[in-house]
């Protein structure tokens, strides 16, 4: 084992899930935390590991630059709907909003992060009494989408650092939404 890190194994994950499940129904008061601590462990979300009062683990299930890249991603999504939402209307139809809606990830090839940021979003929704209601969580967008994301991301960043503001202005929403475009496809 490493200078501050846990190792958790398969199994011992499996016995951690288990005891999580069985506080939860011991512990009404803490259930929601004990089901968020259940969850961090059944999924392996290593940034995450802090919260169970352990240290991160070694094995690599979600490491922490994949999570703090899906964090990253759901901000750049949450920045393009607050800024699409204070646009007029005239700038409105100027833009697809397919193109600058968060779809989630594909539940074949990138569970890892489609679980993540189901965590992520069911977290910043605590409370929320109907989680069917609640936007992008358990979004399957059936084809892979971190590349594209990525793309995204990578042009959202620029902005950002040359904007030095989070505020997209509808050119720089246009240009995000292009990045949507696999660059091996003609952008005429």
């Amino acid at each position: 084992m490493s200078k501050n890190k846990l190792e958790l194994s398969t199994t011992e994950r499996i016995m951690l899930s288990n005891q999580y499940k069985i506080l939860e129904k011991l512990y009404d008061n803490e259930a929601i935390d004990l089901q968020r601590k259940r969850k961090i462990v059944e999924c392996g979300f290593e940034l995450e590991y802090h919260q169970l009062n352990n240290r991160i683990s070694d094995s690599q299930i979600l490491t922490e630059n994949e999570c703090r890249e899906i964090i990253e991603i759901l901000q750049m999504f949450s920045a393009l709907e607050n800024s699409y939402n204070n646009l007029s209307a005239g700038e409105k139809n100027e833009i697809d909003l397919e193109r600058i809606q968060y779809k989630g990830f594909d539940g074949n090839h990138e569970c890892k992060q489609g679980d993540y940021a189901d965590f992520c979003i069911l977290m910043k929704n605590r409370g929320h009494e109907n989680t069917d209601e609640i936007p992008g969580l358990h979004y399957n967008s059936h084809i892979p989408m971190i590349s594209v994301y990525r793309r995204m991301l990578t042009k959202w960043k620029e902005l950002r650092e040359l904007e030095k503001n989070v505020h997209l202005f509808k050119k720089d929403i246009l240009s995000i939404a292009y990045e949507r475009i696999h660059p091996s496809t003609s952008r005429l």
